[in-house]
């Protein structure tokens, strides 16, 4: 059975996780659901539930907050998962752990929040180094 991975940040991530259980049929769900202002956890949740849990046998779903994503060791809570998604440009660490995890073989899906993503990984560092992107 496939293990799935993602990090929801708003609604229209959840459409784009429904997607991909869809396509790749997976049955066994962990959602980490990104706490913020302008998306609450629990209205995520509850979007998630409703359109996620009756599609899949297992599902879990758990809250972070924003300050925590820095300090998880990201590449050995993904390990263990075939298909991890992610939205990249959230955290530098999703950045040095993508090519690890695909080197282990796990499938990363990027979850796109649009024209930062089309940037490549050395403009949206420099970008956002430079404070350029806000």
């Amino acid at each position: 059975m496939k293990k799935f991975f993602a990090l929801i940040k708003k609604p229209t991530d959840v459409l784009e996780v429904y997607s991909i259980i869809e396509f790749y049929k997976i049955q066994d769900v962990t959602l980490c659901v990104k706490d913020l202002t302008w998306s609450t956890y629990p209205v995520l949740k509850k979007y998630c539930i409703s359109k996620i849990k009756k599609k899949v046998s297992r599902f879990k779903i758990e809250k972070i907050y924003d300050k925590n994503i820095a300090k998880i060791n990201w590449l050995k809570k993904l390990k263990s998962f075939n298909l991890v998604a992610l939205p990249i440009n959230t955290n530098r660490n999703f950045y040095e752990i993508f090519d690890r995890l695909k080197s282990n073989g796990t499938k990363t899906i990027l979850i796109s929040d649009g024209v930062i993503d089309s940037f490549n990984i050395i403009k949206y560092v420099l970008a956002t180094r430079k404070n350029l992107i806000r």
